[in-house]
């Protein structure tokens, strides 16, 4: 027996906001801990980014949005945190993980100008311009920062 559309769509899109939600919780739990890597914070992200485009944009709600846009908001932090211990020569980035810091350059433009653009318009606490701007400012930094290494190397 199929089931009418609205109540496929609220089970569909609880699902994701629970996926999303408990994959927002992981990143962060570990995160708070101390215990997230760059390799961990992507495949978590990337694992929400999948769940969150398979969804058509109608039965996407606002809290599926939001928590994407934390996801994102999260790995980013993480990332900055992680270039910090480098500049400040608590670690020193593998290789891989320049690779890692590379690819999340990539992504975060992406993010901006194609996957989540909808969202980040819709996002109140910064407009999309300056915040889209900032980020692009930051990239160039981060790149900067990945080429010098790899040239010392």
């Amino acid at each position: 027996m199929l089931l009418p559309l609205p109540r496929f769509k609220f089970v569909m899109v609880n699902n994701q906001e629970k996926e999303l939600s408990n994959i927002r919780e992981k990143i962060y739990s570990k995160w708070e801990k101390g215990g997230i890597t760059l390799r961990e914070t992507r495949d978590l992200y990337f694992a929400a980014k999948e769940k969150y485009l398979a969804v058509p944009e109608e039965l996407k709600t606002k809290e599926v949005r939001e928590l994407m846009l934390k996801i994102l908001f999260l790995a980013g932090r993480i990332t900055e945190g992680f270039i910090e211990k480098w500049q400040n020569g608590e670690i020193t980035p593998t290789d891989k993980e320049l690779g890692l810091l590379k690819e999340g350059c990539d992504e975060v433009l992406a993010a901006f100008e194609k996957h989540f653009r909808k969202e980040l318009l819709a996002y109140q606490k910064k407009p999309y311009n300056i915040h889209y701007a900032e980020t692009k400012e930051k990239n160039r930094r981060i790149r900067k920062l990945i080429d010098a290494e790899l040239a010392i190397i």
